[in-house]
Formats: structure tokens, sequence, C-alpha cells
């Protein structure tokens, strides 16, 4: 297939631009390529199918791994750099307008991002990247801006100058400031965040087009997700034919499940809240989903999140949280369904064995990829399993393959 989009160009025009067909599934990567983000220094993934589980030694990179493609779909956006910061507990003075930080204070809340947050990474000509190869990729380096007025049809323009960081250089160059540049490789598209003590504008944390063509994506922790956030991804699900799968993927854990919904219901403070709701079979009265325990509610996270992902990356971290092994083997047949319905391309972390062993019993036939990542050095290894036959027999033969 061949996508046409347009792009906003400075000057209030468009242009059109091929996107490139992948593979003849039409999945987002083929490969995966990160340096320098996080505990990733180096990472190669030579090859990727419509979904793949990633497990490993607790700092090897999973959620890592996950977090960079969420910057790789996201375009480098803010609003997406600032929820990895918050959900990590780091530093958020950048993104605070206060009087008293500076310049540094706003670098140094990046530099989680960066692998042994080493400043150094910033000011070379690799920075961080993410993508799929040295041309279908993400980048963020530092960079100097320093304005420059010239003449240009009898009027005098002023223009950014964007020049690589000298340590040696002054820095005390009038209209001159230190950004982070975002750089789309496959477009050679560009954008500089200002890093001039004044905190980050909050316009800019929503500003999704900052670089066009995002990609639609999701990332589930741990923890699953907020209820504010629930009722949105059930917005677009609501009277649709993927309303089914809802209640498909919630019989896995209750069978009498027949109907779902999220429903206003009065609280204490006469504020009214969306909960989410089942009728079960056999009952006249609404249940609370909450009641039913904490599995259920992380598989209608898991459900509604994916379905919100059409055409787009999925990215769930530790999948087995609240999920007893006898359900694993369901959810993972829902998951391989609607990836292929939807034209979803599946990143999912693991510590479990019973869930990559139900990954291999499910994906026998389909299109699923196993892949280990392993330390050494400084880089990060992958050991990839095409056939789910193998990882089924080292488990059969107790192989230890955590």
């Amino acid at each position: 297939y061949i996508y046409i989009i347009t792009i906003p160009l400075s000057n209030g025009c468009y242009s059109s631009v091929n996107l490139p067909d992948s593979s003849n599934d039409n999945i987002i990567l083929n490969s995966l390529l990160i340096t320098n983000f996080k505990n990733i220094r180096d990472l190669e993934i030579p090859k990727l199918k419509r979904v793949n589980l990633v497990w490993g030694k607790n700092n090897v990179g999973k959620s890592t791994l996950l977090e960079a493609l969420s910057v790789f779909a996201s375009n480098g956006q803010l609003g997406q750099l600032y929820e990895i910061l918050k959900q990590r507990g780091e530093d958020l003075n950048a993104f605070r307008f206060d009087s008293s930080i500076t310049v540094d204070d706003e670098l140094n809340s990046f530099l989680p991002f960066v692998s042994d947050h080493d400043r150094a990474i910033l000011e070379t000509g690799v920075g961080i990247q993410v993508g799929e190869n040295d041309v279908n990729k993400i980048s963020i380096k530092l960079v100097r801006v320093s304005k420059e007025r010239k003449k240009e049809k009898d009027k005098t323009v002023t223009i950014n100058k964007v020049t690589p960081v000298d340590a040696s250089a002054d820095k005390s160059i009038v209209n001159s400031y230190l950004a982070l540049q975002v750089t789309n490789h496959f477009y050679s598209l560009n954008r500089e965040l200002a890093l001039n003590g004044r905190g980050v504008p909050n316009f800019d944390l929503i500003d999704s087009d900052a670089l066009p063509i995002n990609i639609p994506y999701k990332l589930i922790s741990g923890k699953g997700e907020q209820r504010t956030t629930l009722d949105k991804l059930w917005g677009t699900v609501s009277m649709s034919v993927n309303e089914d799968y809802v209640v498909k993927a919630l019989q896995i854990i209750e069978p009498r499940i027949k109907r779902f919904n999220l429903l206003h219901s009065d609280s204490l403070y006469n504020n009214q809240e969306t909960v989410p709701f089942v009728m079960l079979e056999g009952e006249s009265n609404r249940v609370r989903l909450g009641s039913m325990g904490d599995g259920i509610n992380r598989v209608l996270s898991i459900i509604l999140s994916l379905i919100n992902c059409k055409d787009g990356l999925f990215l769930l971290d530790e999948f087995e949280n609240g999920l007893h092994y006898s359900v694993q083997a369901k959810l993972w047949e829902i998951i391989f369904e609607l990836a292929e319905l939807l034209n979803i391309q599946v990143f999912v972390t693991t510590h479990s064995n019973d869930c990559i062993r139900s990954f291999a019993q499910t994906a026998e036939g389909r299109e699923g990829l196993a892949i280990r990542l392993d330390a050494s050095g400084k880089s990060v290894r992958p050991y990839l399993y095409e056939n789910p036959k193998d990882l089924i027999f080292a488990m059969d033969k107790l192989i230890e393959l955590r």
C-alpha cells in the first residue's frame, strides 16, 4: 500500500508525501534501532513481527524499549516526554514557569532520557536515536540557536541559525540560546525546544502537530489506566463493531458478563464520575466492575487501549500483572485477533514464564516473535525466537529462559 498525506509547510501551503509500506504485512517497524536512550546505550533488533513479546532480567531495558517506541511514534512530542518523566517520578523543572530555575535546571530535567545522564551524548552528532534504521528514525540532540538579520527583497528579516553545540564557543552570544532539537530524519523535519530558563510553555505539551505524521499509539504501564482515560477510550469504541471485543475480553475473567458500559454515578461530593458497570447473566442489577477484582480491570485497560491503536503501535508493560496464568492464553488470542483486524503492531514485556508459554502456544501459525534481551557490556543484545515450538520445547526441558 502507498499512503498519501499532507504536511503543512512554513508558508501555509501543503506538500504531499508518500508513506513507505514497511512490509507486506503493513506493520510499522520491520526492525528496531535504539541508541543512547536511558539505560539502552545500543540495541538493534534486526527483525520484528506484528506481535512481539520481550523479556529479560531487571534493568535490561524492557520498559525503556516501550518508552523509546512511544517517543518514536509521537515524533518526540513534548507531551509524551513529560508523561514518561511524570510516571517515573523524575524532575519536571523544565515544564514549570519559575523564575528561580536556570537553563541548566531545564537541561538536567531532560537528562534522565540520556544514557548515564551524560550531557555530552546530547552534544555529539549522534544524540538519542530511536527508529527502524538510519533513515527512518527520530533523534534528539543539543544545538545552539542564534538569530541573524538579513536583507531579503528590500526588507530586513530575522532568521534562526542552528549550529552544533561547541563547548569552547562563547556562551554570551546575543540572541543565542541552547535548544533540544527533535528531528524526523525520514522527512527531514526539525523542531527546536528552547532552553532559556523560562520553562516549557504549556501549549507545547499538547502540540501534537509540532512534527506531523504521528503514529497512533498507546503505552500501558504495569498499573493500567486511570478512570478518566478509560472514559475517553470507551468513547471511540461504544456503538461500534469493536464493542463486542470488550465484552469478550471481560468474559475471560467472568463468563457471566453479557453487557458493559461506562455510566455516571453520583459521588459523595455530588460530582458525577464515570464508572465501569456490567450486567451478568441471570441478574437484573448492574454491577460495578471495580468490585470484581484487579484482573478484570487490567483486561479492560488492555482491550480498550488496543482497539484505540488502529494502524499504529500498542505498547504493554508487564502483561501478567493481575492476571492468573489460566486466563493469559485467552487474552493473547484476542490480542492477536485484534492486531490483525485493526492493523496494529504490538510490543509486550513480561517477567513471567507463564506469559511466555501462553504466548508461544497462541503464536503458532501467526505473526508472533519472542525476544529475550541480555546485557552485553553497555549494549543490549537481542535473542530472537521465531518458532514458537522452540520456546515450548525449552520450557518442557526446564531450560531457564528468564
